[in-house]
């Protein structure tokens, strides 16, 4: 099931990402939600700014992707 409604990239900012860049000024959003159904079944949510052109999200989720793949395979130090 699809829903549509205007959210803008300052919606989509998490409190963490605020916070963890507090000088950021976002111009485009992204945020992925797994959960469980009530009936136990696993779930995605999607979520992106309105704007965001599909190429953009494609690229931030290609980029999150390899952030994961590099930060579990031991590429990131302990600082980075």
């Amino acid at each position: 099931m699809s829903y549509t409604a205007h959210v803008s990239p300052d919606e989509m900012m998490p409190y963490i990402g605020s916070t963890l860049w507090p000088e950021m000024v976002p111009h485009h959003g992204v945020t992925i939600v797994a959960g469980l159904r009530p009936d136990g079944s696993e779930t995605l949510h999607i979520a992106c700014s309105t704007d965001t052109p599909p190429w953009v999200l494609l690229g931030m989720l290609r980029m999150a992707a390899a952030d994961l793949v590099a930060a579990t395979s031991g590429v990131y130090g302990e600082e980075d």
